[in-house]
C-alpha cells in the first residue's frame, strides 16, 4: 500500500485495530492519540500520569482495568511485549 493510499484510509476514519492481548484501557488512550481533533488528544504528561499508573502503581484504575493488580511493571512489560509474538500477518494489514 502506498502512502498515499494510507493517507486516505485515515482520512475516512481507519485505525489499526487493537493488539490481539493489549489491555482495553491501553487501546482506548491509543484511539485518543489518533483522534481528529488535535484538542481531544491526550497531552505528553497525560499518557506519562497514565503509563505511570499502569506500569508502576498496581491497584490504579488502569491497572485494575487488566485484573493485574498484583502484577509487577517488568511482568506488565513482558505481557505487552509478548504480543507482537502472536500477530499474524493479517495484523500488519489494513482494511476498511
Amino acid at each position: 500500500m502506498s502512502g498515499q493510499e494510507t493517507l486516505e484510509r485515515l482520512r475516512v476514519g481507519y485505525r489499526m485495530p487493537k493488539p490481539i492481548r493489549a489491555p482495553d484501557s491501553v487501546y482506548r488512550k491509543m484511539r485518543k492519540c489518533w483522534d481528529k481533533n488535535t484538542d481531544v488528544r491526550p497531552t505528553f504528561n497525560e499518557l506519562h500520569d497514565f503509563f505511570d499508573a499502569f506500569f508502576i502503581r498496581p491497584g490504579s484504575e488502569t491497572a485494575e482495568d487488566n485484573n493485574e493488580d498484583n502484577c509487577s511493571k517488568d511482568d506488565r512489560l513482558r505481557k505487552l511485549s509478548s504480543n507482537s509474538d502472536e500477530r499474524s500477518e493479517n495484523d500488519y494489514t489494513l482494511s476498511v
